[in-house]
């Protein structure tokens, strides 16, 4: 099966932070989430920008990835859940975290909001990030 989201074998889990294992563990939508954040940021010209004042304002929908991917096979989580991280995976898929995720692993100071409306995340996040401009 082709993987629907293109470059993910290029996703570097030291540049965010996160060791290659519990890496393995994050839903790939996310994962994919903080590269294109990261080149959205240095296309801006604030790729060296730690600790700005940047706000990130994101939405995403609910991760499948853990109930479908992860949870089902225990052999893959054994480690995790032996070791008391049950709570570091949940939380690595949840979407909630998205917009603080990426404001934590680059130190940015601005507001960090997660933005859940039904069906008009996307266009409410852009709302509140120009009116917080």
């Amino acid at each position: 099966m082709d993987n629907l989201i293109d470059d993910l074998e290029f996703f570097d889990p030291e540049f965010f932070g996160l060791s290659a294992d519990f890496s393995k563990h994050i839903d790939p939508q996310i994962r994919h989430f903080l590269m294109t954040a990261y080149h959205a940021i240095e296309d801006a010209g604030y790729s060296n920008r730690v600790g700005a004042d940047i706000g990130v304002f994101a939405s995403c929908g609910m991760s499948m990835y853990l109930l479908n991917n992860i949870l089902p096979n225990a052999g893959g989580v054994r480690s995790f859940l032996d070791d008391g991280d049950k709570l570091g995976i949940m939380s690595a898929n949840f979407s909630d975290y998205l917009p603080t995720r990426l404001s934590h692993i680059f130190d940015f100071r601005g507001p960090s909001i997660n933005v859940q409306t039904a069906c008009s995340s996307s266009l409410v996040a852009v709302h509140l990030a120009r009116n917080s401009i």
